[in-house]
């Protein structure tokens, strides 16, 4: 009797090991690992080809996904990628690459997966030292200096993002992803909206369905105001995209807010104000941005303000009135960016929202995709009424007739127009996936 309890009790501490050494160590079969060693990407994805983003083993599918990712299948990469999410998968992931790489020290592509994982973790100087050690051993490795570089910029260490994103590309000038970091990395900091058209060209040049690229090129010529070309990327990433669908909404919905405030408050534009004094601190808050920088951007967020507040439209015509006889040019500037934002309203925000309106996500904000549509719908109208009184205001004026010239008669030099750096709307992912 007390044999058989204690055999028992033997066996359930043998099962309960061996099940924790299944999770601790995820079995990868040996013919892979062999692949992987070996880089052979094309095998190392043929002997998975049975994994799925549903498959039980984060770590087969983040082996696959970077398998992919080295073969510039994207796409399939990125959902693999985007199919391990949790702590415990990021964990697990962790253990498999450190035993891997314990066993094949002397391989820089042991320091690569480490790496990884850390940096899933959100440990990024720890994943620093390991993207280090790997390109010590193998200084033109690319998904090393790719997987870096994107460590780099997850610090806003720019420069040196840049030197790596740009060797990835001289070592490996067929490497799509590289070429979408460091586009990417334009977008994220606010600055360069031609790098990141540039780069993310090649990117598509070499991965035309590269849904990434697309949403980033996209985000580019919507910085440089041409919102034909971006609206295009955007309805191919909607007809493209099969996991990225949130990636694609957040961006969109993102500059909506941007152009024309907050989506909770469009949603509640029909709602009014009581605080009066919050409305003219923010009135001149955002006539401060329009002031220093007269740009389409600033102009439809000053004019979409006041329209929301009609009881402000004296206050806002004195301002601009008051700046434009001041600056000439700024006058010129602005009445033809209030000319223009029915461009915006009829156009690019029609567009953008008939993109969301093919997409079925939820933002957990309180309301759906068809909520707001409908308010930018009528937030359209809204802004159509508001800039045609201020630029009938300015137009009387003749600001538009005097853009180059000041009362003086000393000639002056065009504003440049450009999105505020540092302040830009867009979400674009790189494809590695580290946040």
């Amino acid at each position: 009797m007390n044999r058989n309890i204690f055999s028992k009790g033997i066996l359930i501490i043998a099962l309960t090991v061996i099940v924790q050494c299944a999770i601790a160590k995820p079995l990868v079969n040996r013919q892979v690992e062999t692949a992987v060693l070996n880089e052979n990407w094309a095998n190392v994805a043929n002997l998975l080809s049975s994994v799925n983003v549903q498959s039980s083993s984060p770590a087969l599918r983040l082996i696959k996904a970077h398998a992919l990712l080295a073969q510039n299948r994207n796409n399939e990469s990125l959902c693999l990628f985007l199919s391990v999410s949790s702590a415990r998968d990021f964990k697990q992931w962790r253990r498999w690459a450190d035993d891997f790489a314990a066993r094949n020290s002397r391989k820089a592509i042991s320091y690569y997966f480490v790496g990884d994982a850390l940096a899933r973790l959100k440990r990024l100087d720890a994943a620093q030292k390991m993207f280090d050690h790997g390109i010590k051993l193998q200084a033109t490795h690319p998904l090393l200096l790719n997987a870096r570089g994107i460590n780099y910029a997850a610090q806003e260490k720019w420069d040196n993002a840049l030197i790596d994103f740009y060797m990835a590309t001289k070592v490996n000038s067929s490497f799509a992803d590289a070429y979408a970091s460091h586009a990417t990395m334009y977008i994220r900091k606010g600055d360069g909206a031609e790098g990141a058209l540039n780069w993310s060209n090649r990117a598509l040049e070499i991965s035309p369905d590269f849904v990434l690229a697309l949403n980033t090129r996209a985000s580019a010529n919507f910085a440089l105001g041409k919102w034909e070309q971006a609206q295009q990327d955007f309805q191919s990433v909607r007809e493209k995209a099969t996991c990225i669908s949130g990636i694609l909404a957040s961006n969109i919905v993102k500059i909506i807010e941007y152009m024309n405030g907050n989506i909770v408050e469009l949603a509640n534009s029909s709602k009014k104000t009581k605080n009066t004094q919050n409305v003219g601190t923010t009135l001149l808050s955002l006539f401060d941005k329009l002031k220093s920088n007269p740009s389409r951007w600033n102009a439809n967020r000053f004019v979409s303000y006041v329209g929301k507040h009609p009881d402000q439209m004296k206050f806002a015509t004195v301002m601009v009135n008051g700046e434009a006889s001041l600056n000439q040019t700024w006058g010129g500037r602005v009445n033809k960016h209030f000319n223009d934002i029915d461009k915006w309203n009829s156009g690019g925000a029609k567009v953008l929202t008939s993109v969301l309106g093919g997409l079925n996500v939820s933002f957990g904000i309180g309301y759906d995709l068809s909520n707001i549509m409908e308010h930018q719908n009528n937030v359209t109208i809204r802004n159509q009424r508001t800039s045609k009184t201020l630029s009938n205001s300015l137009s009387r004026q003749n600001w538009h007739q005097q853009q180059h010239s000041n009362p003086s008669g000393v000639k002056t030099e065009p504003m440049v127009e450009r999105l505020d750096e540092g302040n830009w709307p867009f979400v674009v992912n790189y494809g590695l996936n580290y946040k």
